[in-house]
């Protein structure tokens, strides 16, 4: 690989962080209550056009697969722009926090009455 190429790859940002920092010519737009939709050029330059829901964490991005556990970079930057997305977008996390947490405990309660069983075998 050339290696200009490989200083090029060494520069981008490794965060999404760092990429929803790297956004430029970002323009934000509240469609209706709570749906943002946010224009802006990606950290390689090219058009970006997004709708954003920060109340469910949710991004149209086609170049991102939805996960419920991941905050992604155009989601960042609009809560960089925007206090009520950012709110918004603290507020569902805490609560997909919450779920994970319960379904955590719930998910230690039956391993230890599994265990208490597994003993009770021998």
């Amino acid at each position: 690989m050339p290696l200009l190429c490989l200083i090029v790859m060494a520069q981008k940002a490794t965060t999404r962080q760092q990429r929803a920092e790297q956004l430029s010519n970002v323009e934000v737009y509240e469609l209706r209550n709570g749906v943002y939709a946010l224009h802006c050029e990606n950290e390689d330059g090219e058009p970006r056009k997004r709708i954003l829901e920060p109340g469910e964490m949710y991004s149209s991005s086609p170049d991102m697969k939805y996960r419920p556990h991941v905050i992604g970079k155009y989601m960042r930057r609009l809560a960089m722009e925007n206090v009520d997305a950012r709110n918004a977008l603290r507020k569902a996390a805490r609560e997909r926090m919450r779920e994970y947490d319960t379904r955590a405990n719930e998910a230690f309660k039956k391993a230890n009455r599994l265990s208490t069983s597994l003993q009770t075998l021998r």
